[in-house]
């Protein structure tokens, strides 16, 4: 799930321009596992399920692949 979506210029970066922060929490645990420190070009998916790596082993190992 991912949380506080914010639209950002980061003057840090080589070319400043607007990208994309926002916290992300698994959608089956509920640990967070992104913070708002990592910057992207594109705007993330709401719809989207998101996983841990913990949770996405899990569901391997377990042969899981139906949508959560």
């Amino acid at each position: 799930m991912k949380t506080d979506i914010k639209q950002v210029t980061n003057i840090y970066i080589s070319n400043p321009t607007n990208w994309w922060v926002w916290n992300e929490f698994c959608d089956k645990c509920g640990e967070q596992f992104r913070s708002s420190n990592i910057y992207s070009s594109s705007k993330p998916d709401e719809n989207e399920k998101d996983y841990c790596l913990s949770c996405m082993r899990e569901m391997i190992d377990n042969k899981i692949n139906k949508r959560m």
